[in-house]
Formats: structure tokens, C-alpha cells, sequence
């Protein structure tokens, strides 16, 4: 073929050059003459206003790649689904030893640039992986990959490939992005925008996620005003002024500062001799008792709210309305406990009525 202009070209040639580009039939000429430029400029055809022999060469190499890549998303769940039956019989695999096509399957999965490298942002990855479902590590191996960890990826994979077939032109925006490594400012854009609407980590982290929601699900029967927004910073900062040298509150995750409405009645733990019925900190009820209605063990609360000293007792605390109260999630306190439980406290005032409810089971 020589020179020629496409809307010289009959309707059928026309057709197939379409077919090629995957654009629809009733595409936007602007749409169109902006799709042949940029294979122009990816191919390095010099002509810019003519289809020639080279632009149809592009087209057609074009084509073959997308068709590559849909034969490739193909095998995917093939790859993981192997890859879980060769892990259950060594009990886990390092990522670097992993085939080309394994590794490259599981960055799909993580929606990462499959380059089967084992990258930062692969690391990154594979690290949030962990902490989301909670999948220890192995000693001496941070990057293999044991049986939780390919269920949880085999997981992101199908949460993938769900949305994008509900999403197909965004997501072939964002593959775009990734594997083209022109994602970082994007990326940082999106996560400023994120920060201004939920805070910043919780974009990428489904721990936070987890967080807040148990906040909110907390504060859901409690009537209260004038909620403000803290961090959990702020919080440390001010019981460390009270005279607290561990950090009550889980770092970056919020805090909320609220007034009641009405009389709530919280409980607190205690053990009689180090703490005391009327204190400081308290808990819900349904906080601290099981799904069989049985209250948790002291141990399960000690380290659930990582306190000091192992609680004996609960008392019950009837917390008046217009008590100024905060509220958040418990921190980790090494030799302490593990912290992840909702708590709040009576910014320092003295007040409500703590009375005995009854014994801790051991």
C-alpha cells in the first residue's frame, strides 16, 4: 500500500482498520486521527497524514500485543491456582524462586508492573498483603510465599478481574499507567485527593479501613454531639501530659472527641489493686463479651486493650450526658498487649458512677 488518506480508503478497509485500533464503527473522527498519531509516535512512523505500509504494520503489531495480553490474563488463575498446589507440597516458596510466569501472575494479582522483579513496589505489596489478612512472616524469608499468602492473592485476583469487567475503560486506563511506569505522579494525586476525604493510608491500607469502620459501628448507638476529628497523636500527647508513658492510642488511625446526649453505660476492667472501679478509661460491653454471650478471658482483654496489669473485675460505668468523651482504637504496648480494641476515655474528668458487675473468668 502507498500513500494514502483514510477517508479515501473504502468502507471495508475502513472497517478492518478499526477493528484493529478496537475502536466502534461510529468513533469520533478527533478519536481516531488521536489514536493513529500516538501509534505514530510509538512506532516511530514518520508520516503524519497518511496510512502507509508502516502505520498498518504498527496497527497490526498493536493488535498481536492486545491479543498476547488477553491471552496472558488468560492463564493467570491457571498460574495461581498451580502455583497454590506446588506451595501445599513445600509449605512455601520464595517469590525469587518462583518461575517468570508465577511472579508475573502474582504482580497481576497485586496490580503491579509485571516485570517478574522482584521491585519495591512489589515488596510494598506483598507487605500490605501480610498485614491485611494478617499472614505472619517466615523467618529469614520476608518474600515467600506460603499458603494464607497465595489465598489472599488468589483473592485479589478475583476481586481484580471482577472490577474490571464492571469497569473496563478505567481499568484499562490504570494498567496503562502502571506498566507504562508513569504512575507516580498519578498515583500521588489520587492518594492527596484520598487524604482529603478519609486519611491518608487508609487509600491503600484495608487495616485502617477495618479501623474506622469499628469506630463508627461503636459509635452508632451512642447519642452524642459535636464530633471532632483527632488523631490518634494528639491523643498520646495529651495523656503523656497526664502523666501516661505509653501511647494509649493506635498511631495514624483517627480519634474522635464527642459530648453525650445522654447517660451511656460503659464497663471497665480492673484488678483491684493497681487499678481501681472509677478510672480513666473504659470500654462496650459487647466490646469485651464473645459471640456466645460469655465475657472474654482477663488475658484476651489485657491484650486486646494492651493494659498494664491483668483485670480481675468489670464495673459498671454510667457515664452522665454532657461528659466530653474521646474515643479510638488501642495501641500496641510491647509486653503489654497487642492493643485492637475500641476504647474511650473521660479526657480527664472525674465523673460517672462505677459500680461492681462481676468477676473476670481466668
Amino acid at each position: 500500500m502507498g500513500e494514502i488518506s483514510y477517508w479515501e480508503l473504502s468502507s471495508s478497509q475502513q472497517a478492518l482498520i478499526l477493528k484493529g485500533l478496537r475502536m466502534p464503527e461510529d468513533v469520533a473522527p478527533e478519536l481516531l486521527l488521536n489514536r493513529l498519531d500516538a501509534l505514530r509516535l510509538k512506532y516511530n512512523v514518520e508520516e503524519d497524514n497518511y496510512i502507509d505500509n508502516y502505520l498498518i504494520r504498527a496497527i497490526i503489531e498493536e493488535d498481536l500485543e492486545r491479543q498476547a495480553v488477553e491471552t496472558w490474563k488468560l492463564r493467570i488463575p491457571l498460574y495461581l491456582e498451580n502455583l497454590k498446589s506446588r506451595i501445599q507440597s513445600n509449605s512455601y516458596i520464595d517469590f525469587i524462586n518462583l518461575s517468570i510466569e508465577e511472579r508475573k501472575a502474582i504482580q497481576y494479582a497485586l496490580n503491579v508492573r509485571q516485570n517478574g522483579d522482584l521491585d519495591e513496589y512489589t515488596m510494598n505489596r506483598l507487605d500490605a498483603i501480610k498485614l491485611s489478612y494478617n499472614i505472619p512472616d517466615i523467618g529469614g524469608h520476608l518474600y515467600a510465599i506460603n499458603g494464607a499468602a497465595i489465598d489472599a492473592i488468589i483473592s485479589e485476583y478475583e476481586l481484580r478481574a471482577a472490577w474490571e469487567s464492571d469497569n473496563e475503560t478505567l481499568a484499562a486506563i490504570i494498567e496503562f499507567l502502571v506498566n507504562n511506569n508513569i504512575g507516580e505522579l498519578f498515583y500521588s494525586a489520587v492518594v492527596l485527593w484520598a487524604s482529603s476525604i478519609i486519611p491518608i493510608g487508609a487509600a491503600y491500607d484495608a487495616k485502617v479501613l477495618q479501623d474506622i469502620s469499628k469506630i463508627e459501628s461503636g459509635l452508632s448507638d451512642i447519642s452524642f454531639t459535636g464530633k471532632i476529628e483527632k488523631t490518634a497523636e494528639d491523643l498520646n500527647a495529651f495523656w503523656k501530659s497526664k502523666g501516661y508513658t505509653n501511647p494509649p492510642y493506635k498511631a495514624d488511625i483517627p480519634a474522635y472527641q464527642i459530648k453525650l446526649t445522654n447517660n451511656y453505660n460503659f464497663v471497665r476492667v480492673y484488678d483491684g489493686v493497681h487499678t481501681q472501679e472509677a478510672g480513666q478509661f473504659i470500654m462496650k460491653l459487647e466490646d469485651i463479651t464473645n459471640a456466645d454471650g460469655s465475657l472474654m478471658t482477663a488475658q484476651q482483654i489485657k491484650d486486646k486493650y494492651a493494659l498494664e496489669f491483668l483485670p480481675k473485675y468489670v464495673a459498671d460505668a454510667d457515664i452522665p450526658a454532657n461528659t466530653i468523651i474521646n474515643c479510638g482504637i488501642a495501641g500496641r504496648i510491647d509486653g503489654w498487649g497487642s492493643g485492637g480494641g475500641l476504647q474511650f476515655d473521660l479526657n480527664s474528668a472525674y465523673t460517672g458512677n462505677f459500680t461492681f458487675r462481676c468477676n473476670l473468668p481466668n
